[in-house]
C-alpha cells in the first residue's frame, strides 16, 4: 500500500516539472527602459520608484532602482541565480528564491516583478487550450498566473498569487519605441495598494560582448530546464563571473 501511495505522491509531485517551460519577453533585442512608479501602498502613505532596465539578448539583466527615501539598489539576475547591490551601505547579497516574493522598499512593487519582465518563464501552453490568456508562471515565489483579456495588446490583465495576493493592471496606452511597442502607462489596483507606472524613454543598446566567460556561461545555462534548482556549490563558483558585468553601475 504505501509503495503505491510513493507512485501516487511522485506522479501528482512531477506533473508541474514535466511541462516544457517557454521564456515569452516582452523585449527581443538588447533595450534601456527607464519607467516610474507612483503608488499609494499598504501603509497608506504615498511611495515613487525609478526604474532603469538593462535587457539583454544573450546576457544577464539588470535593475537599477531608486526610492523615494535616497536609496537605491542593482539587482541583476539571470535564470539561475540573483545578485543585489544594497546603496548607500554597498552591501552585496546573493538572493535565495524566496526572497524574490519580497517587496521593493515600501512598494507594492516584488522582486518577482522584476523576474518576470527579464526572465519570464511560463509553463507552455497547449495548443489546444481554450482559455490561451490564462498564463501559469514556473518559478514565480509570488505571483501564480497572469490573465490577459487579450493577446496581443492586451489592454487590462489580472495576476492572482499567494494567500489571496491579486492585482488588476489596465494599460491605458501602448506606443512604439523604436519600432518596439511596449505599454507606456499603466495603471495598478492591488490587494492593498493602488498606482500608476509609466515608460519615460526606451531605446536599442549596445552591450560590451568581450565579456567572454560570463556571456558563454549565460548561453550555456539557456537550454537548462530547472535552473532554479541548481546546487549550492554550483551558484557559489558562479559569483566571480556575475560581479564582472554592469561595471558602469559599480564605479
Amino acid at each position: 500500500m504505501r509503495f503505491f501511495l510513493f507512485i501516487i505522491l511522485f506522479f501528482f509531485f512531477e506533473q508541474p516539472f514535466a511541462q516544457d517551460i517557454c521564456y515569452p519577453s516582452l523585449i527581443e533585442k538588447s533595450f534601456l527602459v527607464n519607467f516610474e512608479g507612483r503608488f499609494i501602498n499598504s501603509e497608506n502613505s504615498r511611495c515613487h520608484i525609478d526604474v532603469s532596465w538593462k535587457h539583454h539578448e544573450n546576457a544577464p539583466d539588470s535593475f537599477q532602482v531608486y526610492l523615494s527615501n535616497n536609496r537605491s539598489f542593482l539587482y541583476i539576475t539571470t535564470k539561475d541565480y540573483q545578485i543585489l547591490w544594497i546603496q548607500p551601505e554597498n552591501v552585496k547579497r546573493q538572493m535565495a528564491t524566496h526572497h524574490l516574493k519580497e517587496k521593493i522598499g515600501n512598494t507594492p512593487i516584488h522582486w518577482d516583478d522584476l523576474e518576470l519582465l527579464a526572465n519570464g518563464a511560463f509553463f507552455c501552453q497547449d495548443s489546444s487550450a481554450k482559455a490561451r490568456s490564462i498564463l501559469a508562471t514556473a518559478y514565480s515565489q509570488t505571483w501564480y498566473s497572469i490573465i490577459y483579456d487579450s493577446i496581443p495588446s492586451p489592454k487590462q490583465f489580472k495576476m492572482r498569487g499567494a494567500r489571496g495576493l491579486s492585482r488588476e493592471v489596465k494599460i491605458l496606452s501602448w506606443k512604439p519605441f523604436s519600432d518596439i511597442l511596449l505599454p507606456a502607462i499603466l495603471d495598478f489596483e492591488g490587494t492593498d495598494n493602488s498606482g500608476s507606472l509609466w515608460v519615460r524613454s526606451a531605446y536599442p543598446i549596445k552591450y560590451n560582448a568581450s565579456i567572454d566567460p560570463l556571456l558563454k556561461n549565460v548561453q550555456e545555462k539557456k537550454g537548462k530546464r530547472n535552473l532554479l534548482l541548481l546546487s549550492r556549490t554550483e551558484r557559489k563558483r558562479k559569483m566571480p563571473l556575475i560581479l564582472q558585468m554592469d561595471k558602469e553601475f559599480l564605479q
